[in-house]
């Protein structure tokens, strides 16, 4: 039996969305909320980029279990076919 074979994927319900793609790690995360909802004067244009970059509807509270759990299976069945 390889460690392959043991690999499992779970996923779990969770309270909150996981940050969009590229969005520059866990500081990226949190400077992109902070600009998002709550911008300084300077940062409105920032901020219509990033609701146009993020889907306009970035919903903190959503979370589609079955929409992580198929890439959680996608993105494990990848790696073992490397």
């Amino acid at each position: 039996m390889s460690p392959q074979d043991l690999e499992v994927a779970i996923t779990w319900p969770s309270p909150g969305r996981s940050p969009p793609e590229d969005a520059g790690g866990r500081s990226g995360y949190t400077e992109f909320l902070r600009v998002l909802f709550n911008p300084e004067e300077d940062e409105i244009e920032e901020q219509r980029h990033l609701k146009r970059w993020s889907g306009s509807r970035f919903d903190l509270g959503m979370f589609d279990l079955s929409k992580t759990d198929k890439a959680v299976r996608g993105a494990l069945r990848k790696r073992r076919e490397r």
